[in-house]
């Protein structure tokens, strides 16, 4: 069965609403492609560990990645490193900066795990950056004015 994987924002989840829509949508839509929506691990190594891992695990089935905010940073870390078709949702295009003020104790909000962010995390961060996509024609761009985050302007 064909797969598209889902990542969800910083601090948030797969029950999000937006994902909740996604895969509503996909079922109702696209009833043959099921949809992985991991929770991403709240550490920045962590999360990249673990889309990889996704990423090969189902290789011979995922047609595509799906990614909002951070989730769309590490879609476009994935669309560059396993040419996966990626459709990015308002991205984070530099986390390591925009997280700079998360540095220090925090729990997730979800969770309600309890993790310390600090130098070594935006490190992790920048170490996958992707200042450009390997094939645009494989990328598409959702951006939105108003995000209460990743205003476009």
């Amino acid at each position: 069965m064909d797969s598209i994987l889902y990542l969800h924002g910083f601090h948030s989840s797969p029950y999000s609403a937006k994902a909740l829509e996604f895969k509503k949508q996909i079922e109702l839509n696209h009833p043959q492609i099921s949809v992985i929506a991991p929770q991403l691990a709240a550490l920045p190594q962590d999360a990249i560990r673990q889309v990889t891992e996704v990423a090969q695990q189902f290789s011979d089935q995922l047609i595509g990645v799906v990614g909002s905010s951070m989730g769309g940073y590490l879609a476009t870390y994935l669309h560059n490193e396993f040419h996966l078709p990626a459709v990015v949702i308002n991205p984070a295009v530099k986390p390591f900066e925009l997280l700079e003020s998360y540095k220090g104790v925090q729990v997730h909000p979800l969770t309600n795990e309890r993790y310390t962010l600090g130098d070594e995390h935006m490190a992790h961060l920048r170490d996958v950056y992707q200042p450009t996509v390997r094939d645009g024609k494989l990328v598409w761009l959702l951006q939105q004015e108003g995000d209460e985050v990743l205003d476009y302007d």
